[in-house]
């Protein structure tokens, strides 16, 4: 019996040695994929737009004019939910 045991141990111990290799390489992989590294971004790639904004600050007006502001007058709405009812009243039998 102590016999059948030891063997099964070591049969278990075989097969979970693959299993237990793969893991640690997922593992491995998934932090070279999704570790710091992979955030890093090249130096040059801000660069690209340094030309355009430094473009527009240069042509932009100092002190440009605030555009007016209209007043626009308040409005009434012309049918509450009683009018509606009551429209809907007279027009069912």
């Amino acid at each position: 019996m102590a016999g059948t045991c030891l063997k099964a141990e070591a049969q278990l111990a075989n097969a979970l040695q693959p299993m237990q290799y793969l893991e640690a390489q997922i593992r491995q992989l998934s932090a070279k994929h999704f570790g710091h590294s992979s955030q890093k971004t090249n130096k040059n790639q801000l660069s690209l737009f340094d030309d355009v904004f430094n473009k527009a600050e240069a042509k932009a007006e100092p002190f440009v004019k605030e555009p007016e502001l209209i007043t626009v007058p308040a409005h009434k709405r012309d049918r509450s939910k009683a009018k509606k009812a009551e429209l809907l009243e007279n027009i069912l039998p």
